[in-house]
């Protein structure tokens, strides 16, 4: 290159090779993560094992959800794992009834929050289906759905329909305080947090978002109808990044 020129390239290169050694680093610490939590979930496998063999009446019951739960983590490191080593490829998708998962959601955060009693209201009807990672509507709901417990005040509406064309629309609403006016999308960046009263990383509406990103979706944030916070996702029954959220 010309040596007007040599300056730019220069840092070009240097912002490549610190991209890409970033990238390197994330892959390396998931794997990492991964390989150090086998060992104590293998123990709490076990311990449960051991457990399950002389629980009886609401220990069997209690027992039953710590293995449930320990399964869940398993899965979960799988799936970030997954994603950190395949940035960029296309989604697997199969045939997943929305209801189940939502389900599942809503019968381990009632545990989390037992202290508030959240009333779940789900109007999800029996036939709503979505091509998709089952991981990716598990990660994406359980995202919308903590938030909406964590910062509501006991009340979490859930909607979900399918349109003729197969796109999955989702709508979760809670009713407190809301999104402060004027934020508008930033509440979709990694790290920003409005509301610093309750414990996290802000994380949570930025997997969202990514995860919207990876089915052609689109997700909106706004106002609920009793004045809490409203999101809604819609995604694409084709593959494919549109950019925009």
């Amino acid at each position: 290159y010309p040596k007007e020129l040599s300056q730019l390239t220069d840092n070009l290169n240097l912002l490549i090779n610190s991209e890409r050694e970033q990238r390197e680093r994330y892959r390396t610490t998931m794997a990492d993560l991964a390989h150090s939590l086998k060992t104590p979930l293998a123990i709490l496998r076990g311990e449960a094992s051991v457990l399950q063999l002389e629980a009886t009446g609401q220990q069997q019951t209690s027992v039953d959800s710590i293995g449930e739960q320990v399964d869940r983590m398993d899965d979960i490191i799988g799936y970030q794992l997954e994603r950190a080593v395949s940035r960029g490829a296309g989604v697997a998708r199969t045939d997943v009834p929305i209801e189940p998962v939502f389900a599942r959601l809503t019968d381990a955060l009632r545990k989390v929050y037992v202290d508030k009693q959240v009333d779940f209201h789900v109007d999800i009807p029996p036939d709503c289906r979505f091509s998709a990672d089952e991981r990716d509507l598990m990660e994406l709901a359980g995202n919308l759905l903590d938030n909406a417990c964590k910062y509501g005040a006991g009340h979490v509406g859930v909607g979900a329909a399918t349109s003729a064309s197969g796109d999955l629309s989702l709508v979760v609403e809670d009713n407190g305080p809301g999104f402060p006016a004027g934020t508008g999308e930033q509440v979709l960046n990694r790290g920003e947090r409005l509301d610093t009263r309750e414990k996290g990383q802000g994380i949570g509406l930025a997997v969202v978002a990514e995860i919207v990103s990876r089915y052609s979706g689109v997700v909106t944030v706004g106002e609920a109808a009793g004045g809490g916070a409203r999101v809604e996702v819609t995604l694409s029954a084709e593959s494919g990044p549109r950019g925009g959220a």
